[in-house]
């Protein structure tokens, strides 16, 4: 292995290269066939390429009979897999569809992990298959929105603000905009699940809040959800917000987010908690919500959170998506709601009371 490294870095050096005992001079590569020599270029032919040398063409992957086996790696070898491997033509690139399955590639290497690709982030398996989907969430702040555009630029689900309580009146508020933007969704295609900011202070009041959501989800039946009615709990910006009170606990805080989420469960619908990750770590009892809910973590971060288990992560509020003006909240979600399927894990590893 370290005779062709040495081999190697001469090679890109523009050397003189030494195989076995004879010196061979950097060949042209006007005239090549394919590895198999059948007239054709295809996967194999690549597959074996990538085993030689790395996307840098710089490395020896491991030792294997050379493309010629002749039993050594020679210059005519090396520019036959550099032309390949420098062929845009002959590389898989971007997004592509392969047997009912949807890879991204670069350079012919299907990605996997966590990937953020032209600002939006994405969830491929340990086979490079997409496993995650595209969402945003919106309320009245974003106006008017042209859902067609919305879908056509690759939004798979939204969730979309029903109300909110007022943080120093205590008053119950429809968004301005939530039938509007369901039925609007709706139409357009995308899955959608609903929110509700709340600014509760007792349990009795969360319970409120739940039989408010369910009533405004009443008016609209047409509109089917597939995502979680979430209960949206984080702090108020305002100093003189009811949720401020010092003698409120980290116990009341999840009683709230329990008597919410069993009301919203109870009445037929997936159910989950949204709040920021130092909320769900430092103001509510987290062993206990996520044994028994979704959670949709708001975490606005380029890196990959540590932050689990989360079936929704809201990883940035400066999202820009066509169809929108200004800027949107963007989420991904790692769990197939609208079939309650995933590749990674089990549902009841999430939410075991589903």
């Amino acid at each position: 292995m370290q005779v062709l490294k040495k081999w190697l870095a001469c090679v890109l050096a523009g050397s003189i290269v030494l195989c076995g005992a004879a010196g061979v001079l950097a060949e042209s590569a006007t005239r090549i066939g394919d590895v198999n020599n059948d007239g054709y270029i295809n996967n194999k032919d690549l597959s074996r390429m990538k085993q030689y040398l790395a996307d840098d063409l710089t490395q020896i992957v491991f030792d294997a009979t050379d493309m010629t086996r002749d039993g050594r790696i020679n210059n005519k070898d090396y520019a036959r897999l550099k032309k390949y491997l420098a062929d845009p033509d002959m590389l898989r690139n971007g997004w592509i569809e392969e047997d009912g399955k949807t890879y991204y590639y670069v350079d012919d290497v299907a990605l996997t992990g966590h990937q953020l690709i032209d600002g939006v982030r994405y969830q491929f398996n340990e086979n490079g298959v997409l496993t995650s989907f595209v969402g945003i969430d919106v309320s009245g702040f974003q106006g008017e929105i042209d859902w067609e555009a919305v879908k056509a630029d690759g939004v798979d689900y939204v969730m979309i603000r029903a109300g909110y309580r007022g943080d120093t009146s205590g008053n119950l508020f429809k968004d301005s905009y939530f039938e509007q933007n369901l039925r609007g969704a709706y139409a357009a295609g995308l899955e959608c699940g609903v929110y509700f900011f709340s600014q509760s202070v007792t349990v009795e009041e969360a319970e409120q809040e739940a039989d408010f959501v369910l009533e405004l989800l009443r008016k609209v039946p047409e509109c089917k959800l597939s995502y979680p009615v979430a209960y949206d709990m984080e702090a108020s910006a305002d100093p003189d917000a009811r949720t401020a009170d010092p003698s409120i606990t980290n116990q009341l805080r999840t009683d709230m987010a329990s008597a919410f989420c069993d009301k919203i469960k109870d009445a037929g619908y997936i159910t989950c908690i949204y709040s920021n990750k130092n909320w769900l770590e430092e103001k509510l009892d987290l062993e206990t919500l996520r044994n028994r809910y979704d959670l949709w973590v708001a975490h606005w971060t380029q890196a990959v959170t540590s932050f689990t288990p989360f079936t929704q992560w809201q990883y940035t509020s400066k999202g820009s998506v066509v169809g929108i003006n200004g800027d949107v909240d963007r989420n991904i979600c790692i769990f197939d709601y609208a079939t309650h399927k995933t590749d990674a894990i089990t549902y009841y590893e999430w939410s075991p009371i589903y």
